[in-house]
């Protein structure tokens, strides 16, 4: 994410939250599309240079089928986790995106992954 030292990877299978393990030492080139470090499309992905890539380490992952919601806010997505057997429904990662833009963007993803995750067991069973 621009400005930060947070790289969030979207399958259709998980959500994954990689930081910089030392942000002094590390040296991870982070940027959003645009800059000197794109590495995807004109989308609003971000880049991250491979040789760095090993010196981040993946601070959060959660599968895509077992949140039980997602919700945009004004500063960034939040994720909700599973109601326990009490009943409680833990509150999930934030994932902090400043862009209004960007942010829709992202969460249009998460929601597209939730929804060929559904048409597949839809198909399967």
């Amino acid at each position: 994410l621009p400005g930060s030292d947070m790289v969030v990877l979207l399958t259709y299978q998980r959500l994954v939250v990689f930081r910089r393990a030392k942000p002094d030492e590390a040296g991870m080139t982070v940027g959003a599309a645009g800059s000197s470090a794109e590495m995807g499309s004109a989308t609003g992905a971000i880049g991250i240079s491979a040789a760095n890539a090993s010196k981040a380490h993946v601070e959060w992952e959660q599968e895509i089928r077992s949140l039980h919601s997602i919700q945009l806010e004004a500063t960034g997505i939040s994720l909700k986790l599973p109601a326990t057997a009490e009943g409680y429904v833990p509150p999930g990662p934030f994932i902090p995106i400043a862009d209004p833009q960007s942010r829709r963007w992202f969460y249009d993803r998460i929601k597209e992954a939730v929804k060929a995750l559904s048409d597949h067991r839809k198909e399967v069973g």
